[in-house]
């Protein structure tokens, strides 16, 4: 008997601790300031939802920051991408990509490397270079839809086993129009994009994309927020982030910032890990397994 009683309360002990455990992490804890911080790796989607909060707030500014991203576009009809690679390369150059029909041709210094039709189930195609290539541009070729949607997926190119992102040093999107766009080889500038798309002015807009994470990504987006906290003279920010990383990036962001800047926390809800029912979900558990292992790390 004494043996079920035990059993019983360790049980309600595991309960209350997963109940609580999420809000915990989770942590929403605003300071009012005019001032907004936003972690790049947040999903696009989402960054419409980040401009209602920062217009609702009165935020006169928005820094966002992010780690390198994997090539991942989306290609319009007419679009064409230009790629500065640096150095040349010879080797195995990889592409992954789908799409509504039609097809792409990549280009090596104005040379035909791969020419390709898609279709909407995900192909690798690869190719051996053996003179040495520069500069890269991948162009559509014509499918017939209409100009309003994407007609390209690239999940990923890849240059000798590298994300070119990690090799490349520039890269313009040319739109049928004419309109010329940069890439966003980092989280900071794809969120940038998808914040300025979402309505959220340019000028009003900090971009600090983070090239160098041996020290973790959180913590490496941290000390660039700090740093351009303090060259601007920020003395309170509140931290956008997702979910259960909330308590976890708050913390490396006043670490990074020391007492000089209040750093608040908000805490957009995460499907993936929903606070009432998270642990219901496999990546709910997983998510709040990963923040707790990381806090008794950092």
């Amino acid at each position: 008997m004494k043996r079920s009683h035990g059993l019983l309360l360790v049980a309600g002990l595991l309960l209350l601790a997963g109940w609580r455990v999420h809000p915990w992490l989770a942590v929403n804890a605003p300071t009012d300031a005019r001032v907004l911080a936003v972690e790049g790796w947040l999903p696009t989607d989402r960054m419409p939802e980040v401009v209602t909060l920062a217009r609702e707030r009165g935020a006169e500014r928005i820094y966002v920051t992010g780690t390198e991203r994997v090539f991942a576009y989306y290609i319009w009809p007419g679009e064409r991408l230009e790629m500065d690679l640096g150095q040349p390369f010879t080797g195995t150059l990889s592409l992954d990509a789908s799409g509504v029909g039609g097809g792409f041709r990549l280009l090596g210094d104005g040379r035909t490397l791969l020419e390709h039709t898609v279709t909407g189930t995900p192909q690798v195609f690869t190719t051996t270079v053996e003179d040495p290539v520069r500069d890269l541009e991948l162009q559509t070729l014509p499918n017939g839809a209409s100009p309003d949607a994407p007609q390209l997926f690239i999940k990923d190119l890849h240059v000798n086993g590298t994300d070119v992102h990690r090799r490349m040093r520039s890269l313009r999107r040319i739109r049928a129009n004419g309109d010329t766009l940069t890439g966003t080889p980092t989280h900071a500038e794809a969120a940038a994009e998808a914040l300025i798309a979402a309505g959220w002015p340019a000028d009003r807009l900090v971009v600090l994309p983070v090239t160098d994470a041996e020290g973790g990504r959180s913590a490496a987006n941290a000390q660039a927020l700090a740093q351009a906290f303090r060259r601007d003279g920020i003395n309170a920010v509140d931290l956008v982030t997702l979910g259960v990383h909330a308590r976890r990036s708050g913390r490396l962001l006043q670490r990074a910032s020391g007492e000089e800047v209040q750093v608040g926390v908000i805490s957009l809800a995460d499907p993936e890990c929903p606070a009432g029912t998270w642990w219901l979900q496999g990546s709910g558990w997983a998510k709040v397994a990963k923040e707790l292992v990381a806090l008794c790390r950092d």
